[in-house]
């Protein structure tokens, strides 16, 4: 499982990319960590592409982003940090 943000992560299976909040449930004793509000995806990018499309959307639910260039900027800085991130990858 790769942390993504603080709530977000993403996991794998034999056909596609995960993305959701993690949970942990308790199964016989022992916690079992499961994905809960999952997103599918094809692609890793796409996935986290996905994981900044639902942070943005969960900005503006919240009331965090109220306008579009609030809304610009952000979008702006989350792939920005994305583009980081995958650079120090390659």
């Amino acid at each position: 499982m790769i942390k993504l943000t603080d709530d977000l992560y993403m996991t794998a299976d034999d056909s596609c990319y995960i993305v959701g909040k993690l949970k942990l449930k308790n199964v016989k004793g022992r916690d079992v960590e499961t994905i809960e509000k999952p997103s599918y995806y094809s692609t890793a990018d796409k996935a986290v592409r996905g994981a900044i499309q639902r942070i943005l959307r969960s900005r503006v639910k919240e009331g965090r982003i109220t306008t579009l260039s609030g809304f610009i900027k952000e979008y702006e800085k989350a792939n920005n940090d994305l583009a980081d991130i995958v650079s120090k990858l390659e």
